[in-house]
């Protein structure tokens, strides 16, 4: 039989009957990945429902305002909208709407945003009458996102972070209203105003 003779039987033996620790391996990773995304999805639930406590205190608050303090009646526009994810810079437009649920002392949010996941809806959220905000948005795969901070009213601008439910996090560094529509109480009615920030304002035509 001689030494060829078990070389030969040894490389048959390797070809025909291939070990099956490539199959094994690509188990437990995916198990893995299942088990992270199981800790990622139940560490974005526990960030919702800190949101909607904080939201609790702040309606508490608010709802002993006077109506002159309540802010707006209304307020609508397009935001453009930019963040890193990956190491990759993404800009997307979203469009938000407020409206005053005075009796509950804050602003309902909703609006929808065109992002890298796809298109987005606001699900749920929370904006006070001095800006503090959240708000959930559902993507067209099932991926969440959490965005948590605070709307400037004076410079149609918001400044905050977001967070995935698949564990990706970062902040935004750009968030700008534009195309405004606000409206606002005065005597008990409603009345429509469009108005412009001071950096728009000094960017027209002052007459001298």
């Amino acid at each position: 039989f001689g030494v060829m003779g078990l070389a030969w039987l040894v490389w048959i033996v390797y070809v025909c009957f291939p070990r099956k620790t490539g199959n094994a391996s690509s188990g437990t990773a995916q198990h893995t990945v299942e088990l992270q995304s199981h800790d990622d999805s139940i560490a974005f639930d526990r960030a919702v429902s800190n949101a909607r406590r904080i939201q609790n205190v702040n309606s508490a608050h608010n709802t002993c305002v006077n109506d002159a303090d309540s802010g707006y009646e209304t307020y609508a526009g397009d935001f453009d909208v930019t963040y890193s994810e990956r190491r990759t810079e993404i800009s997307v437009f979203a469009k938000i709407q407020l409206r005053n649920i005075s009796e509950a002392g804050y602003y309902c949010i909703n609006g929808n945003c065109n992002t890298a996941d796809g298109g987005a809806i606001i699900t749920e959220g929370f904006v006070s009458y001095s800006g503090d905000a959240w708000w959930v948005e559902t993507f067209s795969n099932g991926i969440k996102r959490l965005t948590e901070g605070k709307f400037d009213f004076l410079t149609n601008t918001f400044n905050g972070t977001w967070r995935k439910s698949t564990g990706a996090r970062g902040h935004y560094t750009k968030f700008k209203g534009k195309n405004l529509s606000i409206t606002f109480r005065s005597g008990g009615a409603a009345i429509a105003s469009n108005p412009q920030t001071l950096e728009e304002t000094l960017e027209g035509d002052i007459p001298m």
